[in-house]
């Protein structure tokens, strides 16, 4: 996602994809185009606490979009992307297929600095790039998911072959017993 995100730096500047752990309480990176891991704007590892520079657990507690403006406020060094002048405001948004489902993480969009105010064309994208992305992961997740239940039907399957080989060797041990 990120490197299909980077592809386009003059709408966003840089795009950061955060999952949810399984612990409930922290989000690590994912993903990020435009803006190194590690950068201020770019923390490996946010607490879901309300600290660090994005409002993650908002989004993730909510289901609903932020938009974080003063970028520059808020973390030193903000990347520009192509532009001379760096993105003023992010649009955070939640990974979930839709309104009622349970986030997986939170897509992080820096917008354009020079994009028009009001202009909803930029926030129906992300939304769609957001829910893109909230597929992909159900999909891994219930891709690892069967691939756990297949190798468990053979680790049975085996085992099941293991004691009937050990059933018939005491059947045959038994029979040159009894002749």
């Amino acid at each position: 996602a990120a490197q299909a995100l980077a592809t386009d730096p003059r709408d966003m500047p840089f795009a950061l994809v955060y999952g949810l752990e399984e612990d409930g309480a922290r989000a690590s990176l994912r993903g990020a185009s435009g803006i190194a891991p590690g950068h201020a704007c770019a923390p490996q590892s946010v607490a879901l606490d309300g600290s660090g520079p994005w409002p993650l657990s908002e989004v993730v507690r909510t289901g609903q979009p932020r938009l974080v403006s003063r970028l520059g406020e808020k973390c030193a060094g903000v990347p520009a992307g192509p532009w001379p002048d760096p993105p003023h405001q992010a649009l955070l948004l939640p990974l979930a297929t839709s309104a009622d489902a349970a986030p997986r993480g939170v897509l992080v969009l820096a917008a354009n600095p020079y994009r028009r105010q009001g202009d909803d064309s930029f926030d129906n994208f992300a939304g769609l790039v957001a829910r893109q992305i909230a597929s992909a992961v159900i999909n891994m997740e219930t891709f690892e998911v069967e691939r756990g239940r297949a190798k468990s039907a053979d680790s049975l399957a085996l085992e099941i072959e293991h004691r009937r080989r050990i059933e018939r060797h005491q059947n045959l041990l038994l029979d040159e017993l009894n002749h």
